[in-house]
């Protein structure tokens, strides 16, 4: 550890000292007193955290989030070739313990749709104070016809992932419409929302890009038939958003 100390000047220092916002000079010093961990990546200690597969043609977009006791969760996208000579992209998860570190062998599906018109893009993942996870992701219903939707699963820090609770968060039976760029994060109560940017025809025909929210009730889950805009300017298009809350359960979205 090496310790610091920071002194807040008072009136007799030669720099004037620090004022309030009426011109009051500090009277007499502040010191305050801190301590930094020290440390350094060790190279040698990198280490895979799933096996090696000789279906695995890529694995990419890894997100990793941390509780506050030092666990985390990592998601990442695989990509296989699968029977026909096409490609299969799946959303993998795998668990980090403060006190012995990975075990590739858990590596997980965290969804089970291996038909390849069902992609799994755009993967992002939020962890609350109690250690539970939920990852949101995009999946293609179609690629043929150009359609997508948001699709999200729930880590319980107790029983782990369940790939036969993935569920759609918003109900959109469009012929053609896009959702793209998902963000979640959680409040301190275990709430969640979720965003996302949607490509879709308006009233007259033309194509827009809105902002969609969803919310996750930590007792009930998610309601899909409760996706929502957040803001109805149909002139011009709104792109990647990004959301926090603060303490009390408040969002904002930018």
């Amino acid at each position: 550890l090496s310790k610091y100390v920071l002194t807040l000047a008072g009136e007799n220092d030669p720099s004037g000292g620090i004022f309030d916002l009426s011109g009051n000079s500090m009277q007499q010093d502040f010191n305050y007193n801190f301590d930094t961990r020290d440390g350094a990546w060790d190279a040698k200690a990198a280490e895979p955290i799933m096996p090696a597969s000789p279906t695995n043609f890529g694995l990419t977009y890894p997100k990793i989030v941390l509780d506050g006791n030092g666990n985390g969760v990592a998601i990442w996208e695989k990509i296989e070739v699968d029977g026909s000579g096409g490609y299969v992209k799946s959303l993998f998860a795998n668990r980090y313990v403060a006190a012995s570190g990975w075990d590739m062998m858990k590596a997980e599906p965290i969804e089970l749709d291996d038909n390849p018109d069902h992609n799994v893009q755009d993967s992002r993942i939020a962890m609350d104070s109690n250690g539970n996870a939920i990852a949101v992701w995009i999946q293609y219903d179609s690629i043929r016809s150009n359609t997508s939707r948001i699709y999200a699963n729930r880590y319980d820090a107790v029983n782990g992932w369940d790939p036969s609770a993935v569920e759609p968060i918003e109900i959109d039976n469009a012929p053609s419409h896009i959702d793209y760029s998902p963000q979640i994060a959680f409040d301190s109560n275990g709430n969640a929302i979720a965003l996302w940017s949607k490509l879709a025809l308006t009233a007259t025909g033309s194509l827009v890009t809105s902002i969609f929210a969803n919310k996750f009730d930590a007792t009930n889950g998610w309601d899909a038939t409760k996706a929502e805009p957040i803001e109805n300017d149909d002139t011009y298009g709104a792109y990647r958003p990004e959301l926090a809350f603060d303490g009390k359960g408040n969002a904002i979205a930018v």
